[in-house]
């Protein structure tokens, strides 16, 4: 964050391009905006809220957008974006505090970490924790979760760098003239991010999916058909209107 300050301390505004999909390019400033979306939000946002979308948290909200705005060179038009990603923050940070619900004799943790102690009000803490030890629905879900997260149908294999990442790196790696406005279509971003690190698809299931695709592609009626709906089709499943699930918020037309 040391870019941050600098700047701020300069009255200058730090520059942040997007992509055609309105996403920040994570070599262009994207990476320095989200994690500083990440500060803003453990200084300003309670881990006791469960949902970013909380009436409660509207005064948050423009704060940090004040903040963003008075820091970044950003406008209303890249305002859902990073407000959502303020909402996702808050998720992260909640899961990270999560793994930290029990001491090593598996006792719940009510008594707040050091490492947290400028971030989290102790009461806050004890709320959080209590919530999520004890309450009958959440571990319910939680179970769940766990275990659908241990056996993914079709691992994702991109790591940190996400959706607009893999573009980013595709889009490079073709020499595209102009990254910014050019966008690389949904069935090839979502196969790119299930190869391993030599580039090969080790996985039968996203295997079976490539091949559908380049089935459909084939037809008659699907050659003009949206990216979204070819990939759509190859995985069976329609799961979010003109989105697909895992392909990340930004990332639908």
């Amino acid at each position: 964050m040391k870019s941050v300050v600098r700047a701020r301390s300069n009255n200058n505004k730090l520059t942040v391009k997007w992509n055609a999909k309105g996403q920040p390019l994570n070599n262009k400033g994207g990476n320095t905006l989200v994690s500083y979306i990440g500060v803003l939000v453990r200084q300003n946002i309670s881990i006791k809220f469960k949902h970013w979308s909380d009436d409660r948290l509207n005064a948050a909200n423009d704060i940090i957008w004040n903040d963003i705005t008075t820091t970044f060179d950003v406008d209303e038009q890249h305002k859902d974006y990073i407000m959502k990603s303020a909402g996702r923050a808050l998720w992260e940070f909640r899961t990270n505090c999560g793994k930290c619900l029990r001491d090593v004799e598996g006792y719940a943790n009510l008594k707040l970490l050091a490492k947290y102690a400028n971030l989290i009000d102790e009461a806050d803490w004890k709320e959080f924790v209590t919530y999520r030890t004890q309450d009958e629905k959440f571990l319910k879900i939680s179970e769940q979760n766990r275990k659908r997260a241990s056996n993914p149908i079709y691992p994702y294999r991109a790591s940190r760098m996400g959706y607009r990442g893999v573009e980013e790196k595709i889009l490079e790696q073709s020499e595209t003239p102009s990254p910014s406005s050019a966008a690389v279509d949904l069935d090839v971003l979502w196969v790119d991010a299930r190869k391993n690190k030599q580039g090969v698809i080790n996985n039968e299931k996203v295997q079976e999916v490539v091949n559908r695709v380049v089935t459909l592609k084939e037809r008659k009626t699907f050659r003009t058909a949206d990216s979204q709906v070819i990939l759509e089709k190859a995985l069976g499943l329609c799961q979010y209107p003109r989105r697909i699930r895992g392909a990340g918020f930004g990332a639908s037309k």
